[in-house]
């Protein structure tokens, strides 16, 4: 039964580095979870070492932050990778990490979820979370079940209607099978074919899909698919044809192609908009793929 609480603020410190943050919050006890609405003010940016050991949590950020938070399984990921944290993400207990907060406001949706509950709910990973998996779970984002169930809890909680308690329970429920369905399905080893799992090439695509932040490093792309460089360009290879150069080159041309035939943008623009740093280089890597210059493509295309 969720049972609420009164409103409080309330000092959240690290538990392996003691740093605080002031946090006001709402909560209600589902059973032997607690799920609190809170707003939470980091002083500056700022990396903190933290750890929860009982309990796993569940994060739903309600308002955009200033600039995105960072976080690192030390031990189990590379060394010095981190990974964006989405709007929804779960931080697994007994497994601590470093997040890289750029400090400011934030409110956010928590559940607190006893490790027993959550474990016998998953039945086999109980505390063996594999590279792989952990980065599943720092960005839930793209699960739409998870995101408007959470929603749709924390207006309830902020706004209770009729039989509030059992729809509370409820949709705890739903989003914790849909967490662990997800994080089952996406965060999958390797496969015997040594090719990518969909979850990683989606990856890839997205960050290709913004190139106006500037070409990825091969660092940057393996890093999110939380495996070595080198393992990248092999999987890639094995699952594409193509190296992970020659499809990066083919992403930005075949912007390049709508930007020229869609927009009035200036070369220079386009160019910047696509990575590269000189519009000359831009008109060179286009001739030499389509076998003729930017502005000619873009005459014929308006013909």
């Amino acid at each position: 039964m969720a049972r609420p609480h009164e409103g409080r603020e309330k000092e959240i410190r690290s538990v392996m580095t003691g740093r605080i943050f002031r946090a006001s919050c709402t909560a209600h006890s589902v059973g032997n979870a607690v799920i609190e609405i809170g707003h939470a003010e980091w002083p500056k940016r700022q990396d903190i070492r933290i750890f929860h050991p009982e309990r796993h949590v569940l994060s739903f950020s309600l308002t955009a932050p200033r600039q995105p938070s960072h976080i690192s399984y030390e031990g189990i990921w590379p060394q010095g990778q981190f990974a964006t944290v989405g709007k929804v993400a779960l931080f697994p207990s007994g497994m601590p990490f470093v997040g890289r907060y750029a400090g400011g406001p934030q409110s956010l949706l928590c559940c607190h979820i006893p490790k027993k509950h959550f474990d016998g709910l998953t039945g086999h990973l109980q505390g063996d979370w594999s590279a792989r998996q952990l980065l599943a779970a720092t960005d839930l984002s793209s699960n739409p079940s998870i995101r408007v169930n959470l929603q749709r809890l924390a207006e309830e909680m902020q706004a209770p209607g009729l039989a509030s308690e059992a729809l509370i329970e409820a949709l705890l429920a739903t989003v914790l099978i849909d967490v662990i369905r997800h994080i089952e399905r996406h965060g999958i080893t390797e496969n015997r074919t040594g090719q990518l799992a969909a979850w990683q090439l989606r990856r890839i695509e997205e960050r290709l899909a913004d190139l106006a932040a500037g070409v990825p490093s091969l660092t940057e792309l393996a890093s999110s698919c939380g495996i070595g460089t080198r393992q990248l360009m092999r999987t890639f290879k094995a699952t594409t044809g193509k190296t992970v150069h020659e499809h990066v080159t083919a992403q930005q041309l075949a912007q390049a192609r709508v930007f020229l035939a869609k927009t009035d943008l200036p070369l220079k623009r386009i160019a910047l908009q696509l990575g590269y740093r000189h519009p000359a280089s831009f008109s060179v890597a286009f001739r030499r793929a389509y076998g003729e210059t930017p502005s000619n493509f873009r005459n014929r295309q308006r013909q």
